[in-house]
């Protein structure tokens, strides 16, 4: 079942996802969003929040190692380790076109994510219902993992919680950056293997112990 998926489900997918994408960059002003999040770094501010990001995906990195190694099959199971989205990238001549057809759409789907899901939101309950928890569970139609999804849910009351502190703008620049790292560590992974990938995260645990 799983050769089938990834012989014949796998490239249709990946096929639909580089239209969607080529398709959302020639619809909508995605290098306008571009530019706003570049303008937005070269404030102090803004850029003091997309600092914050490293240490969060950091941590996001050993958990994924954790819940991977726990053989837990209920929380890792999906025919797609990171998603249906993140196919292309297996592919020898289509990752880099694509990563940086994605890189490009980055803060355009970045920016409508924010306002769907953080923009109406007014006190802590909603926004753990709506900005949290729906926001990580959505994230299920790309067919990531459960263990993605709790994440996701995490990092969504993150992003409900700057922009309660420090506005839109702020979790936008969050946002897109954590989703800008994120993608290089999966071109990373597919790259490098997945055994490559395990030494160098034992490689950072063993740093982080010795300090």
């Amino acid at each position: 079942m799983k050769r089938f998926v990834q012989r014949y489900i796998a490239p249709a997918l990946a096929s639909v996802v580089v239209s969607a994408l080529i398709s959302l960059a020639f619809w909508a002003p995605a290098n306008e969003f571009l530019a706003f999040y570049a303008g937005l770094m070269t404030d102090t501010k803004y850029l003091l929040v997309a600092l914050m990001v490293p240490p969060i995906v950091v941590f996001v990195v050993m958990s994924e190692d954790f819940m991977k190694q726990l053989g837990w099959r209920w929380i890792n199971f999906s025919p797609f380790d990171h998603g249906f989205v993140a196919m292309p990238v297996g592919y020898r001549y289509l990752w880099l076109p694509f990563a940086l057809l994605l890189a490009y759409c980055i803060p355009l789907m970045a920016w409508m994510e924010e306002v769907f899901f953080r923009f109406q939101v007014n006190s802590w309950i909603p926004g753990l219902l709506w900005g949290s928890v729906l926001f990580g569970l959505l994230h299920l139609l790309a067919l990531v993992p459960l263990r993605v999804v709790l994440y996701l849910c995490a990092l969504g009351a993150i992003l409900v919680e700057i922009y309660f502190s420090y506005g839109l703008a702020a979790a936008f620049v969050f946002h897109t950056t954590y989703n800008f790292i994120v993608l290089v560590l999966i071109l990373v992974t597919a790259r490098i293997g997945v055994n490559r990938e395990r030494s160098l995260i034992a490689l950072v645990r063993n740093g982080l112990a010795r300090r």
